[in-house]
């Protein structure tokens, strides 16, 4: 299907039909797999028709075959045949019905389109032509499919006219107007679209939107010219059919099988396909890009590559299931609440009503801790899901020596806040008073807030990430200067003696030398730096002041950072919060399930290395029990020790003396003050040694090691834990309910209207009277000192606290014509939004009040909005025209989380448009509908803008809409805007509100 020629295209003057002049043509016999154009139009117009006949008698067999698929588009193919009978006739009038129609190209005027070619040589590749007419859209579409797939070829849509905008030009030309309907070719709108111009899928010229960040781009476009329209026309019989008209099928570039496969829209998997489940299936199985590819590639003729695998996947994880991710991890908890007695999981939400910190501690976690107590580590790890929370981490030392998380909390960000609602759990389903030691990373910033949660516990670094970080910070060069390696060495060396120096003074020396080493050539920024921000905290990564602390030598976090890198097996960045949250809990199922394998199975355990003594001992301790107290066993059992140390007893100790060393042994606990019975609370070398001296029979004390729960190598499996009572307010799922997106990290879960009143209604009791309870106070001694009458008294003000809380939640507050409980006020508190019931609430307390005003919702808006000129509903119009109130209120709300109004004054006849952030693109939206109720119901109304009062937070805007209102019916309203002053307006509001339901109600 090749042939060069050189021609010059030229349009018939008569009909307008294009035309072929020869140049220098090579001729050859016409037949399907060649088609040559020639000179002389009536031969040309004959050979199409021959090749139209041949293809449509080609198609029939095709449409034949899928009869049992398609039945109408069987039935169209057959009455197709009949209709090309009526060609000849309709191709002579096909010119004029162009003219009629109002043109071939999207009705752009009556001339054909014209094909210019240079006169160089060009490979055009022929394909049949498609059949003329076809019964409607739906048999063209299936026809199309078909036709693409026999010839490998990919035609798209370019343009298209529907049939509205086809008979509005029909009806604006000369020759129809003040013609009656019935005179005018209209096209019923059934049969819409009027046409649609094809293209090939190379002749697409593809509009860049290149920002310069990759210059180079990859295209389709090749100049293709192979096109055919598609047009609605009337048959013979009075039916509407579809035609096909001014068809060119030379493509510029090659036609193959191998090509039309490769393009995306034909080489994907579409969504419908059969294979999506077996895929669905995979996904969900955790299975990789590479076996989802070989999957597909053998058992498909869709030849896709990894970057469409890895977004099917993509597409698959963000379609989520019939569920939200929010009443899904509702679901996710609750079933872990239930599965076992001590199971416990809290959710705490910030101000906006965002869920912030989701926190769980299973059963055998809070046995862990009952029984480990002593050391809690604390560490934070990243990349562990797709709204980039963090996943912060609560663990102890088990008695083999492993790290076993007693807490797992996923948080919005690690900042004070969401660190306190994690200790906040931790404290509640805990006995937290028995911690003495918290290891923390150097990285962890709010160290403060575990000192102030945790006040009797030592806050020890991490000496791992304490090395690292100062090994980074003497490199500084910008801050610091820059220093030779050998002195580099000599600072790493004198940081690394520091951190594990023994004594007060072994610190002051290095630390000395390390000062000696900075303030070469008159430096002295670096020394500044580790004086004011580390000498300031020796006890906290100074190995000294730690000798006498139980940390079990665990000096560093990195039993929590391995378990963080075995957790992110199962983890990753892309999962939704239910992933993230179902790994977290298996992952840690797998690890309770070994841990009670190795304690639960009756057995012991026997080492050839070890004497009958320790063989004993190990027997009733675990294997690292055994080793770290074997060294001091075999010091202390040497024949040639025992002769350095005598011993001095008392009533109660027992001094252990060796040189000038002194050591304290407690006869009743065998417990000694020396650094390795102080951190592991075991019996020391110095014990051993006293019980040599004084004659006993066994020299390891094994009544005081058995004594000690913590290291015998089988627990107690029905250890008591304190009753929690945290219940946990399950989501409640819709009658409806529609396959959503997942939320994305731009978001963060929010909508939260919707959020708040999903979560746990005892959890926002309590922030609710926690507000009101210490907010009271302050703004009566406020209100005292100004002499106000706003707040009638301290019992008032507690008064209706305690109705607050007697009512929560469900209560219908009386006096307005609407539904509203007390649920409902809960945005009262500070850094919450308002709702719309509230907004409407206190208009109706100002109407009733002053009588001149009235309230009007609009429409909520999602910017950008398209919709203009039809945001003002009917009956908004209606109610604006038969209103007689001085002032009319239009609060708006824009995106579900801004509030703007519009402001009607009858008055002075002028509508005030009012956002608080003052943002351009609001105001602008507030204009136009301001612009819209003018031109349709005020007329000759003016239109204003207003630019204040304008908010500094991001929470105020619906108490700004608020103010604004009272601001136009008592000029004294208050024109305080600070902080306390607009906590003082909240009140104001809810006090307003709750006075006017008790006057109504009584």
């Amino acid at each position: 299907m090749r042939t060069k020629f050189t021609a010059v295209s030229a349009a018939c003057e008569q009909c307008g039909t294009l035309s072929m002049r020869e140049g220098h043509l090579n001729h050859g016999s016409v037949s399907e797999d060649s088609y040559h154009p020639q000179a002389d139009e009536r031969e040309r117009r004959a050979k199409l028709h021959l090749q139209t006949n041949s293809a449509g008698t080609e198609e029939e067999e095709v449409e034949e075959d899928a009869e049992d698929e398609n039945a109408e588009v069987a039935e169209d193919a057959a009455e197709g045949e009949d209709d090309a009978e009526e060609d000849d006739a309709e191709e002579e009038e096909e010119d004029a019905g162009d003219v009629e129609e109002g043109g071939g190209n999207c009705g752009s005027g009556s001339e054909k389109r014209k094909r210019v070619h240079s006169d160089e040589d060009i490979d055009l590749h022929y394909v049949p032509a498609l059949k003329k007419h076809h019964r409607s859209w739906k048999a063209f579409d299936a026809y199309l499919k078909k036709y693409s797939d026999r010839t490998s070829t990919k035609m798209v849509v370019n343009e298209t006219l529907n049939v509205s905008l086809r008979n509005r030009r029909i009806k604006a030309q000369n020759q129809y107007k003040g013609r009656p309907p019935a005179e005018i070719p209209q096209v019923p709108e059934s049969v819409d679209p009027f046409q649609r111009v094809y293209i090939c899928t190379h002749g697409w010229k593809v509009r860049s939107r290149s920002v310069e960040k990759r210059p180079t781009q990859r295209t389709f476009y090749t100049g293709c010219e192979a096109r055919f329209l598609a047009q609605v026309y009337e048959r013979l019989n009075g039916t509407w059919g579809i035609k096909i008209k001014r068809d060119f099928y030379g493509h510029n570039h090659h036609v193959s099988d191998e090509i039309f496969q490769s393009h995306p829209g034909i080489r994907q998997v579409p969504m419908g396909s059969p294979v999506m489940r077996d895929v669905e299936l995979m996904v969900d199985c955790g299975g990789k890009a590479s076996r989802i590819y070989d999957y597909i590639r053998s058992n498909t003729a869709h030849r896709v590559t990894m970057t469409d695998v890895s977004n099917m996947i993509s597409r698959i994880k963000k379609g989520g299931s019939e569920l939200s991710d929010e009443d899904q991890v509702a679901e996710l908890l609750f079933n872990f609440n239930m599965s076992a007695e001590g199971n416990v999981s809290t959710v705490n939400e910030n101000a906006r009503g965002q869920t912030a910190v989701v926190s769980i501690s299973s059963e055998l976690m809070r046995k862990h801790y009952s029984r480990f107590p002593e050391l809690l580590l604390v560490d934070c790890t990243h990349k562990t899901n797709r709204n980039r929370y963090q996943l912060c981490t609560l663990m102890v030392m088990d008695q083999f020596g492993n790290g076993q998380p007693v807490q797992h909390s996923v948080i919005e960000r690690n900042a004070d806040w969401h660190m306190v609602k994690v200790l906040e759990h931790f404290q509640a389903v805990n006995e937290w008073e028995r911690t003495q030691v918290v290891m923390v990373d150097k990285d962890l910033n709010e160290v403060e807030v575990l000192k102030r949660m945790l006040p009797h516990c030592r806050i020890l670094l991490c000496h791992f990430h304490v090395i690292k970080w100062l090994k980074k910070a003497v490199r500084d060069d910008k801050k610091y200067g820059t220093y030779p390696s050998e002195v580099l060495k000599q600072i790493d060396f004198c940081v690394h003696n520091m951190v594990y120096s023994k004594t007060e003074s072994e610190l002051n020396d290095n630390a000395q030398e390390l000062k000696t080493l900075t303030l070469r050539n008159e430096r002295e920024e670096l020394w500044s730096y580790f004086d004011k921000n580390w000498m300031a905290c020796q006890e906290m990564w100074v190995d000294a002041f730690r000798l006498q602390l139980p940390h079990f030598r665990n000096n560093t976090n990195n039993r929590l950072e391995s378990f963080f890198g075995k957790l992110k097996v199962d983890l990753d960045r892309s999962f939704s919060m239910v992933q993230c949250l179902s790994a977290i809990l298996n992952f840690q199922r797998r690890k309770e399930d070994a841990n009670n394998m190795k304690t639960l199975i009756p057995g012991s355990t026997r080492n050839a290395n070890y004497g009958e003594e320790m063989n004993q001992l190990l027997g009733r301790q675990t294997e690292w029990v055994a080793d770290v107290f074997f060294e001091e066993y075999q010091f202390a059992t040497n024949p040639d020790t025992m002769q350095h140390y005598t011993f001095i007893e008392t009533d109660t100790m027992v001094n252990v003396v060796r040189g000038d060393r002194r050591h304290h042994v407690d006869r009743a606990s065998s417990l000694c003050d020396c650094e390795f019975s102080a951190t592991l609370k075991l019996p020391c070398r110095h014990v051993i040694l006293y019980r040599k001296h004084a004659g006993m029979l066994l020299a390891i004390p094994y009544a005081s090691i058995q004594s000690r729960v913590r290291w015998l190598r089988a627990g107690s499996p029905d250890a008591v834990l304190p009753t929690v009572d945290m219940p946990l307010r399950v989501f409640t799922r819709r009658d409806e309910v529609a396959r959503k997106k997942q939320m994305t990290e731009k978001d963060k879960f929010k909508r939260a209207q919707n959020v708040l009143g999903r979560i746990s209604s005892e959890l926002t009791e309590l922030q609710f009277y926690s507000w009101l309870m210490t907010s009271v106070d302050p703004l009566l001694e406020e209100r005292c000192r100004a002499g106000g009458d706003t707040v009638c008294g301290e019992t008032e003000a507690y008064a209706v606290a305690k109705e607050l809380m007697k009512t929560w939640p469900h209560t219908q507050l009386p006096g307005f014509d609407f539904p509203i409980e007390w649920s409902n006020i809960y945005c009262a508190r500070e850094e919450t939004w308002y709702n719309d019931l509230v907004i409407e609430a206190f208009t109706t307390t100002l109407s009733a009040k002053y009588g001149k005003n009235k309230t009007i919702f609009l429409a909520q808006v999602q910017l950008p909005d398209t919709n203009e000129g039809n945001r003002v509903p009917e009956a908004t119009r209606a109610a604006l025209e038969m209103s007689t109130e001085d002032y009319i209120f239009l609060p708006i709300n824009l995106n579900s989380s801004h509030w703007a109004c519009i402001v009607v004054d009858n008055v002075k006849g002028a509508l005030m448009c009012y956002d608080s952030v003052d943002k351009r693109t609001h105001l602008k939206l507030l204009q136009t509908i301001a612009n819209e109720i003018i031109s349709t119901t005020l007329t000759g109304f003016a239109q204003t803008t207003m630019h204040s009062p304008t908010q500094k937070d991001s929470d105020s805007c619906g108490l700004f809409v608020c103010l604004f209102f009272w601001k136009r019916l008592w000029k004294e309203a208050g024109s305080d805007y600070t902080h306390m002053g607009l906590r003082l307006r909240r009140w104001e509001v809810l006090h307003a509100i709750i006075e006017f339901s008790k006057g109504q109600g009584a």
